[in-house]
């Protein structure tokens, strides 16, 4: 249990971060890449599947942090423009 720490910490703060719905996202593509694999896909994909679905996964998280915050700010300029 003790090196759990560190993925442990992470995947909550990750979960802090994240809106509801994004995190609901991200656990489906892991669900139905898990349901794929249980229901006979095939060995080599399925092998090469989940380091596809984590990238694409952290890619997504880390396109959203960076973009958050400007995106944001241009949708408070526009609305005070109205």
């Amino acid at each position: 249990m003790q090196g759990l720490g560190l993925p442990v910490g992470a995947a909550i703060l990750l979960g802090a971060v994240l809106e509801f719905n994004e995190q609901l996202e991200r656990i489906g593509s892991i669900y139905y890449l898990i349901y794929a694999i249980a229901h006979s896909l095939d060995a080599d994909l399925a092998r090469s599947l989940p380091g596809l679905v984590v990238w694409t996964v952290a890619v997504s998280v880390l396109v959203h942090g960076i973009s958050v915050t400007p995106l944001m700010n241009l949708h408070d300029r526009l609305q005070k423009r109205v």
